[in-house]
This record gives C-alpha cells, sequence and structure tokens, in this order.
C-alpha cells in the first residue's frame, strides 16, 4: 500500500478512486443524452434527440421523408422565406432558401428508415441556433398537420362547400 493509504483517516483503507471515476462515466452515459451524443461525435443518437453542434441543427424525427419533404416545403414557405434551390431522391432531401434580409438557409433530410428522417439545419456561415430551432418547429408542426390530414383523409385543401352561395349575390 502506498504511505497515504496507511497513515490518517485513510489507514488501513485502499483508495478506490478508479471504480469511482468509473461508476460516474457510466452514470453520466446512462443519464445525460448530452453526455451520449458528446461521445458519438455529434450524431443524434435517438429518435426525437435534438443536437446543435458546429453551427448545425440536427433532429431525428419520427416520420417518414416523403411526409417530412411536404412538411419542410410548406414551413419555409409559411415562413415566407425566399427557396433557392430544391433536390430530392428517394434518400436525401435539400432546400436553400433566402430570409428577408439575405442570410442563406440550408435545409438536408435523410432516410434513416423508413419511419425515421434525420433533419439538418444551418443558417449562414456560422449558424443561428434560435433561428434554426424555429424552423425546426416549423417543420414538426406542418408535419403534424399532415400526419393528421392523411389520418382523416382530408385533401389539403379545404374545398367549398357545394351548399354555399358563391357569393351574396346568388343568395335567392
Amino acid at each position: 500500500m502506498s504511505p497515504s493509504a496507511t497513515t490518517g483517516p485513510w489507514q488501513g483503507r485502499r483508495p478506490i478512486r478508479r471504480p469511482i471515476a468509473l461508476i460516474s462515466l457510466l452514470a453520466c452515459l446512462t443519464t445525460a443524452p448530452g453526455c451520449v451524443v458528446a461521445v458519438l461525435g455529434g450524431a443524434v443518437a435517438a429518435v426525437g434527440s435534438v443536437a446543435y453542434i458546429r453551427g448545425q441543427l440536427e433532429a431525428a424525427l419520427d416520420e417518414p421523408l416523403p411526409r417530412l419533404w411536404k412538411a419542410t416545403q410548406a414551413a419555409v414557405e409559411r415562413l415566407e422565406f425566399t427557396v433557392t434551390d430544391r433536390r430530392k431522391d428517394a434518400v436525401y432531401a435539400s432546400l436553400t432558401a433566402l430570409t428577408s434580409t439575405d442570410r442563406r438557409i440550408q435545409i438536408g433530410l435523410e432516410r434513416s428508415s423508413a419511419a425515421v428522417t434525420v433533419v439538418r439545419i444551418r443558417v449562414g456561415t456560422f449558424g443561428d441556433e434560435s433561428l434554426s430551432r424555429f424552423i425546426l418547429e416549423s417543420i414538426r408542426k406542418e408535419a403534424a398537420r399532415l400526419a393528421r390530414e392523411s389520418r382523416e383523409g382530408a385533401d389539403p385543401r379545404p374545398e367549398k362547400p357545394e351548399s354555399e352561395p358563391d357569393s351574396e349575390l346568388d343568395v335567392p
């Protein structure tokens, strides 16, 4: 035993630094999702998790790519951004837009599985976390609306009922 373990209050006791450090590390990894994201090098670990790393917001959403693509386009339109480029295939989709102050917004979608899509958002060169989160929330709301409409079997463009007159002049 070392001299420090045989004298003073630690007399007769073995130092237990390694097991405590190991237990602390395991506790951090299992209870704090931020630790898992840091250990994985910035990759989003699970559905629903969101990470903002190096100017880019990344989130795994429980939505298929086609629905999330429609939701992204609808959200960008609703936020009144000017779309400058759109590309899509079966696995990836990307949309580039400009704000009214000419800040570039890049939104990338990547199919992770049939029901999970990873969304990546970058605003400007160095990123803007608050605007990125606002855009992500807008995309989530649009995706929820599209999911609700598909469950109800409703057409996304509501039609005017036939019994309703076209104008006040047609009323008898």
